[in-house]
């Protein structure tokens, strides 16, 4: 899923003939919400539910999916976060390695 949204997100870039972004070799990770801003930029999600809000929010990425998917799948990812809540980081591990 991950890399069919990387790979629509390159050519969504080229179908509207978007400037390719700066090169730089700073770390950008180390700038301020506002200093990212500054320079057109923002940081990535920092948890699964920013990046399921912000999922939720961009009709150009939902529109790469069948129609409903973004929404089925983003309840099911809810759900998710809801049945780990509380686990610590040992049993969430376990479980993820149980599963896949």
């Amino acid at each position: 899923l991950l890399l069919a949204a990387i790979v629509h997100a390159g050519c969504q870039g080229l179908e509207d003939a978007l400037d390719t972004p700066v090169a730089t070799e700073e770390d950008l990770s180390e700038l301020s919400s506002s200093e990212l801003a500054n320079r057109g930029l923002r940081a990535l999600p920092a948890s699964l539910g920013e990046a399921l809000d912000r999922l939720a929010g961009n009709e150009i990425v939902q529109g790469w999916f069948p129609e409903g998917f973004t929404q089925v799948y983003n309840a099911h990812k809810r759900g998710e976060l809801a049945t780990a809540e509380g686990f610590s980081d040992a049993d969430r591990y376990a479980v993820y390695a149980k599963v896949y």
